[in-house]
C-alpha cells in the first residue's frame, strides 16, 4: 500500500552499512521493500545501462552486485537475487529481452520457494 511506496521512495537508496553521510537507516533498520527495490534498481541499471554507463552482461551485473553485498545492500537478498537470476539466465539465454517482455512473467511463486528455503526460511 502507501506505506510501502513511501518505504521505497525515502529508503531505496539508503547504503546497506549506513556509509554516506546521510541520516537513512541502515542494515535491517531499512524496510525489505526498499532493501528489494534496491537491488532490482541496481541490477536494472548495469544491465541496462545509464546515461553515462555502458551496460553489461547479466553475468557482470550479478558479479557487480554480490561484491556490493554487505556494503550497499543486503547480503542476504543479494544472495537470494543472484541465486534466482542465474536460474532465468540458465532459462533464458537473453536474460534483458526476457526481463523486458514483462515483469508479471518471472515465477513468483519460484521466488517464494527460494525465499521459503533460505537459512530460517524468511528474509527480514
Amino acid at each position: 500500500g502507501k506505506r510501502v511506496a513511501v518505504n521505497v521512495a525515502m529508503f531505496h537508496h539508503a547504503p546497506y552499512d549506513g556509509m554516506g553521510g546521510r541520516k537513512l537507516p541502515l542494515g535491517d533498520k531499512i524496510p525489505l521493500e526498499a532493501r528489494i527495490v534496491s537491488i532490482c534498481d541496481a541490477f536494472d541499471g548495469l544491465i541496462i545501462g545509464r546515461p553515462r554507463r555502458r551496460a553489461v552482461s547479466a553475468q557482470n551485473a550479478l558479479k557487480e552486485l554480490f561484491r556490493c553485498g554487505g556494503r550497499d545492500f543486503d547480503p542476504r537478498l543479494i544472495e537470494l537475487f543472484v541465486e534466482m537470476m542465474r536460474a532465468l539466465i540458465r532459462e533464458h539465454a537473453d536474460l534483458v529481452a526476457f526481463l523486458s517482455q514483462g515483469g508479471e512473467r518471472i515465477q513468483y511463486f519460484a521466488a517464494q520457494r527460494l525465499l521459503r528455503r533460505s537459512p530460517g526460511g524468511r528474509v527480514q
